[in-house]
C-alpha cells in the first residue's frame, strides 16, 4: 500500500531538490553581458525576428524587466533560473514515480526515506551538472523549454500512474497546449517531447494489458490542443519579423544556419557527456536501472520517454551540429538518464537490505551516501564551468571592441558571434550610438542596407561589393575610411591590396585609406598588446569561459595572418611571440603557415634579435630625454 499523502520527508526532499539549484544558479547567473545569451537578448529584449522560438521567453522576460532588480542581462536570466527550478521539482517527481512504480512491481512495501531521498539524489545530480548550470544562469537559452517538457511528463505520468480510469481529460488536454508552447519555444525539444508521449500513449499497455495508458480519445484532443499552443505561441515571431517601424528588421520570418553562431557548449558526443556531466559511477547505475525496468512488463514502458530522448540527442548532433535543439535535448537525456541511475542505486540498494550478509545494512547505507557524493563533485566540477558570475570576457571584449573605438567610428562584423555581441551592445545596452556597425552577413536581410545607406552614404560601394562578391575590396572600404575611422575583422578573399591598409587595433583590424609600411604598425602592435592583458587575464581567471576563448583564439590567428599577409614579418614574430602561450590555454594554429611562424617567432635566435631591438630602443629613448635636458638647460 502506498501513503495516503506525501511525508514530511518527501515534502522537504522536493523542496530540496529545486530550492538548492535555484540557488545555485542564482549565485552564477552574470549582470555583465554573455556571449550565449546575445542571439536571445536581441529577440526577447529588443524584439528582434530571428527565428522560431522564443513565444514563451520573450514574454517572460518582457516581465522581468519591471522587476527592480540587477541588470537587464539578470532579470532576462532570471528567467533560466526559475526555469531550473521547475525541472528540479519535475524531475523529483518522475524519479520518485520511477521508484514507487519498481516497488509495486517487486511486491515491496513503499519506502518512506529511501525513495524520496534518492528522488532528491536524482534532480540534484541533473540539474548541478554544468551543462543544466550553464543554461540556467543565461536569458533565453534552452532551460525554458527543457524544464517546460519534464513538467509536462512528470503530469503525464502522474495521470498514467493513478491509472486509465481516473485520467483527467481536461488536465491532459492542457497539458497538451503546454506541450506545444514548448514546441513554438524550441522545436527540437518540443518534438522530441511530443514523440516520447506519443510513444507511451501508442504502445505502452496498462498493467492489465488490455487498455492503452492514454486513452485515443483523450491523445486526440490533447494533440489538437497542441497544435492550438503551437499556433499562438508561434506568433511572436511571425510577427516581429513582419512588423513596420521595428528598431531592427532582419526580413523574412527566420534566421539559421550561418547567420546564428554555434555554441562552444557541450562539443563532446553522448557517452562523453555521461561521464563529463553524470560521471561513470552514474552511468553503471543507469544501466542497472534499465535491467531493473525492463525486468517486468509494469515498469517497462517507463523506459519509452528516456530511450526517445536518448536517441533524439545522437540524431539531432549528428544531423544538425551545435544548436540550441541539440542542447536541449542534452539536457534531457541527462535528466532522464539521472532518473533511470536512481532506480539502479535503489535496485542496489534493496538487493543489500535483503542480503542475508553481515554489515548488510550499513553497506545500504554507503551506497546511497556515495550517489550523494556524486552529486557533491558534480556541484564542485560546475562551479569551475558554469559560474557565468566569473566570466568577464564578453565584457572585456565589447570594451575593446566597442567603446574605446575613435568616435564616429565604422566596423564592419562578420563572424555570427561579434556581429551579435555588438548589436545587443548597441541596441539593448546603448553603448556608443555614435559607432556605425555594419554586419555584413546581414546586410541582405530586410532593410538592413537601406538603413546604411540612410546613415552613411559612403556605405554604397560596399554593399554593392558585398552582394556581388560576398566580400569588401579595397575600394569600397577605402570609401569609408576617408570619412571614419574604420575596424574590420578579416575576410576571405582579400588579396595583398586589402591586406596592405590593415594594423592591429586592440581587438580588431584597422584599415587605414592609404597602405602602410613596417614602421606605421610598429606602435601599433605595442599597444595593441598592452590592451589585449586585460582580455587575457580574464579569460584565464574564469576557466569555464569557453566562448571568449574560441572568440579570442580566432581574433589572435585573424591578426596575426593580417601582419603576415601584408609581408611586416618583423611585427609579425613580435606579436605571435607575445600572443602565443600554450601555458595560458592560448595558441595560434589556424594553419600550417601560422604554425610555422609561431615556431619561429619562439624560436632562441628571434627572442634574442627582439631583446637586442628592444634594448637598442631604450638606448635611444634615453639618447633624445639627455639631449632634451641639455637644450633645456641651454634656453
Amino acid at each position: 500500500m502506498r501513503p495516503a499523502g506525501p511525508t514530511r520527508f518527501e515534502r522537504a526532499a522536493g523542496f530540496a531538490a529545486w530550492a538548492f539549484p535555484f540557488a545555485i544558479a542564482l549565485c552564477r547567473a552574470s549582470s555583465h553581458a554573455q556571449w550565449r545569451g546575445d542571439v536571445a537578448a536581441v529577440r526577447d529584449i529588443a524584439l528582434g525576428g530571428i527565428g522560431w522560438g522564443g513565444g514563451l521567453s520573450t514574454s517572460l522576460t518582457q516581465i522581468a524587466l519591471f522587476i527592480p532588480l540587477g541588470t537587464v542581462t539578470f532579470r532576462a536570466a532570471l528567467v533560466s533560473c526559475l526555469a531550473l527550478a521547475v525541472a528540479g521539482s519535475a524531475l523529483f517527481g518522475i524519479a520518485l514515480r520511477m521508484l514507487r512504480a519498481v516497488e509495486t512491481a517487486t511486491g515491496a512495501e513503499p519506502s518512506r526515506y529511501a525513495a524520496p531521498l534518492l528522488g532528491a539524489i536524482a534532480s540534484l545530480l541533473a540539474t548541478m551538472t554544468p551543462a543544466f548550470q550553464s543554461e540556467a544562469t543565461i536569458g533565453g537559452g534552452v532551460m525554458l523549454a527543457v524544464a517546460l517538457g519534464f513538467f509536462v511528463a512528470n503530469r503525464v505520468l502522474s495521470a498514467i500512474d493513478r491509472g486509465p480510469g481516473d485520467l483527467p481529460h481536461r488536465g491532459l488536454v492542457a497539458l497538451g497546449f503546454v506541450l506545444g508552447a514548448v514546441t513554438a519555444e524550441n522545436a527540437v525539444v518540443g518534438a522530441c517531447g511530443a514523440i516520447s508521449m506519443a510513444v507511451v500513449a501508442l504502445f505502452g499497455r496498462a498493467h492489465d494489458r488490455r487498455r492503452w495508458l492514454i486513452p485515443l480519445r483523450v491523445a486526440r484532443s490533447a494533440s489538437l490542443a497542441a497544435l492550438v499552443g503551437l499556433a499562438v505561441f508561434s506568433l511572436p515571431g511571425l510577427l516581429r519579423a513582419m512588423a513596420p517601424r521595428a528598431e531592427i528588421d532582419f526580413g523574412g520570418p527566420y534566421l539559421w544556419g550561418s547567420l546564428l553562431p554555434n555554441t562552444q557548449l557541450v562539443r563532446t558526443d553522448l557517452f562523453a557527456a555521461w561521464t563529463n556531466e553524470l560521471g561513470w559511477s552514474a552511468m553503471a547505475m543507469a544501466c542497472l536501472g534499465t535491467v531493473t525496468l525492463a525486468l517486468t512488463a509494469r515498469t517497462r514502458w517507463w523506459l519509452a520517454a528516456p530511450l526517445v530522448a536518448i536517441a533524439g540527442d545522437l540524431l539531432v548532433r549528428r544531423t544538425l551540429g551545435e544548436t540550441d535543439g541539440a542542447i536541449g535535448l542534452r539536457l534531457a537525456a541527462l535528466g532522464w538518464t539521472a532518473c533511470v541511475a536512481t532506480v539502479g542505486v535503489h535496485a542496489f540498494f534493496s538487493l543489500l537490505m535483503r542480503a542475508r550478509i553481515p554489515l548488510a545494512r550499513p553497506a545500504a547505507s554507503l551506497v546511497v551516501a556515495f550517489f550523494a557524493t556524486v552529486v557533491a563533485l558534480t556541484v564542485e566540477y560546475a562551479t569551475d564551468v558554469a559560474d557565468r558570475a566569473k566570466a568577464f570576457g564578453a565584457e572585456e571584449y565589447t570594451d575593446l571592441a566597442l567603446d574605446r573605438l575613435p568616435p564616429q567610428s565604422a566596423v564592419v562584423v562578420g563572424d555570427p558571434r561579434t556581429t551579435w555581441r555588438l548589436l545587443s551592445a548597441t541596441l539593448i545596452e546603448g553603448r556608443r550610438p555614435d559607432v556605425l556597425v555594419i554586419t555584413r552577413s546581414l546586410l541582405s536581410r530586410g532593410d538592413t542596407a537601406t538603413r546604411m545607406l540612410v546613415h552613411e552614404p559612403t556605405t554604397e560601394p560596399l554593399l554593392r561589393a558585398v552582394a556581388l562578391t560576398g566580400t569588401t575590396d579595397e575600394f569600397s572600404l577605402s570609401e569609408i575610411a576617408t570619412t571614419r575611422p574604420l575596424f574590420v575583422e578579416l575576410e576571405r578573399g582579400w588579396t595583398a591590396a586589402e591586406y596592405a591598409h590593415l594594423t592591429v587595433d586592440g581587438v580588431l583590424l584597422r584599415f587605414e585609406p592609404e597602405p602602410l609600411v613596417s614602421s606605421d604598425r610598429k606602435g601599433d602592435v605595442d599597444r595593441t598588446l598592452k590592451r589585449l592583458a586585460r582580455l587575457f587575464a580574464s579569460i584565464e581567471d574564469a576557466s569555464g569561459d569557453a566562448d571568449s576563448s574560441a572568440v579570442t583564439r580566432t581574433l589572435l590567428e585573424a591578426q596575426a595572418k593580417a601582419l603576415l599577409k601584408s609581408g611586416d614579418t618583423n611585427n609579425a614574430n613580435t606579436y605571435l611571440a607575445a600572443v602565443d602561450r600554450p601555458e595560458a590555454r592560448f595558441t595560434v594554429s589556424g594553419s600550417v603557415q601560422m604554425t610555422f611562424a609561431a615556431t619561429f617567432a619562439h624560436m632562441p635566435a628571434n627572442r634574442m634579435r627582439e631583446e637586442k631591438a628592444k634594448e637598442r630602443a631604450k638606448v635611444r629613448d634615453t639618447e633624445r630625454k639627455a639631449e632634451k635636458k641639455k637644450e633645456g638647460r641651454k634656453r
